[in-house]
């Protein structure tokens, strides 16, 4: 492709940018082409700069207005490079519950983790066999949009979580240009060693295999290959199994139901406690259990009593 096909090509994806931006701000012509021509020449050829650019300049998920006079101080002040850009999108991150431990699975994953897969292993607790579905948001692109600083995303026909380049993974794992340092700033708590991702996924792998709600029949092993026995599981947890209903209309039941045989004494604030209180919710708790079973003999290498201890005798069970 010729160079004036491919600047042709890359202002064409810079204008449907600006067009899935629109609600956020509304250009007039003049100011989309001033921006689309700076854009193109500072990018160097490089299509990921530019869109870490339009990222910076019109978040997806703004959280303030943007005016015609605020455009030229944002674009004097556009990170400078890739690894710029990464670490203001790290800053960037307004919901840090699950901070570095997002990046570190994608990162760890033998493959590519799906949704449903990291939205489960983000909420196993290393060391705990104990499990409460009601901590677990039910919207996994919500997760990936609100804590992944748009450094994430997700292939749409296989619904499975990627780095949006593989330079963010050597920007987070800090070898970029062959460097061991540590980052400074905001940026700083996301920064991981992948040895560390590789081991952390591990302990999640070996606390999932040992919850208590599968009890010891929940597999068995021939030759390498281990294989989860469904029909146990299927009756040890039925009791335990939480209707996928909605908060409010359980809580509006319960409310009703009391009122209709006269109940007193019970408070609103009681009956949302008491829906709080750890429940299993199976179809949710099997989503990670694919993987878990296939890959933590090959997380587990690095294994030892001293660092791991909060796992380590729940690896020794397997």
């Amino acid at each position: 492709m010729s160079s004036a096909a491919f600047e042709a090509e890359m202002k064409l994806y810079i204008d449907a940018e600006f067009e899935r931006r629109r609600h956020i701000r509304d250009m007039d012509e003049s100011l989309q082409a001033i921006l689309r021509d700076v854009l193109v020449e500072a990018s160097e050829g490089m299509y990921l700069w530019i869109a870490l650019q339009i990222e910076a300049l019109f978040p997806l998920h703004a959280t303030t207005l943007l005016s015609s006079a605020d455009i030229p101080h944002l674009l004097e002040n556009l990170p400078k490079d890739p690894p710029e850009a990464f670490d203001r999108a790290l800053e960037s991150i307004k919901d840090t519950r699950y901070g570095s431990r997002i990046f570190q699975l994608v990162a760890a994953a033998r493959r590519p983790l799906t949704l449903d897969e990291l939205r489960i292993a983000l909420h196993v607790k290393s060391g705990d066999t104990n499990w409460n579905s009601t901590s677990i948001p039910d919207d996994g692109k919500a997760i990936i949009a609100l804590c992944g600083g748009n450094l994430l995303e997700v292939d749409e026909e296989h619904e499975t979580v990627h780095f949006i380049h593989h330079s963010v993974f050597r920007h987070l794992t800090n070898v970029v240009d062959g460097r061991d340092d540590i980052a400074t700033g905001g940026s700083a708590q996301y920064y991981f060693r992948q040895s560390d991702a590789d081991t952390h996924m591990g302990c999640l792998c070996v606390t999932y295999l040992n919850y208590s709600i599968f009890d010891t029949a929940l597999t068995s092993i021939s030759g390498s290959k281990m294989v989860l026995d469904t029909d146990h599981l299927t009756k040890g947890v039925t009791n335990l199994t939480l209707a996928k209903t909605g908060v409010a209309t359980r809580i509006i039941s319960a409310i009703r139901c009391r009122r209709a045989f006269g109940q007193q004494g019970v408070k609103n604030g009681e009956l949302l406690q008491r829906y709080l209180e750890p429940k299993v919710d199976t179809a949710d708790l099997l989503m990670f259990s694919s993987y878990a079973h296939h890959y933590w003999i090959e997380h587990t290498t690095r294994f030892w009593p001293s660092r791991f201890s909060d796992a380590y005798d729940l690896f020794t069970r397997l």
